[in-house]
């Protein structure tokens, strides 16, 4: 994805925030195409950024909980 296709999503979805009242099938076609820039559906992917978010959390709590001992 380029990036004028990313802005062109994001102000998408801030057009969607703020006509909250406009055909429920434009909103899910926006909607769609949002998500199909922003979100992929594979399983790869998917598994290596659960594993980079669990690695996140998991470092966190270990400063977390170094922080709180040390205090």
């Amino acid at each position: 994805m380029q990036l004028v296709d990313m802005l062109h999503r994001l102000r998408a979805d801030a057009w969607v925030r703020r006509h909250p009242d406009a055909d429920p099938q434009q909103i899910d076609a926006i909607r769609a195409e949002i998500r199909a820039g922003f979100y992929c559906e594979d399983h790869v992917w998917r598994g290596l950024i659960l594993g980079q978010a669990r690695a996140a959390i998991l470092q966190a709590v270990v400063e977390l909980s170094r922080e709180s001992s040390a205090a």
